[in-house]
């Protein structure tokens, strides 16, 4: 999957890979009230077998990161949006309690703030 954020609007792109090295037709979506979309993950945070999608909008205060869980084929359900420390700029997804899921920390760049989320995933 390839992610594109758009500059300093509310839309992303992102491309599909169709599994044979190549992508498919791009899918732009609005998030609306957010702006300048920095970092993107992707990651089965759920734990259903399918790539969600995470990313952060520099541009929000107070911060938020977006999560778009995946229903394959491309499609994912609408966004969630959690709320961290303003200006969230870059991302990285890890166990970093010991249960086996992915979490999720989040940098803030002019709040100087580290956000852990911790995953609930059964």
């Amino acid at each position: 999957m390839v992610v594109i954020g758009t500059g300093a609007n509310n839309k992303i792109n992102f491309f599909a890979g169709n599994g044979n090295g190549t992508f498919a037709t791009v899918v732009t979506t609005d998030i609306p009230g957010t702006t300048d979309h920095r970092y993107a993950e992707t990651v089965d945070l759920d734990r259903d077998g399918r790539l969600d999608l995470v990313f952060s909008s520099f541009g929000s205060a107070p911060g938020t990161v977006h999560v778009f869980r995946g229903k394959g084929k491309g499609q994912f359900d609408p966004v969630t949006a959690l709320s961290v420390s303003n200006n969230p700029w870059g991302l990285a997804l890890g166990d970093l309690n010991g249960d086996s899921k992915e979490d999720l920390v989040v940098a803030g760049h002019l709040s100087g703030k580290l956000d852990i989320l911790l995953s609930t995933a059964q």
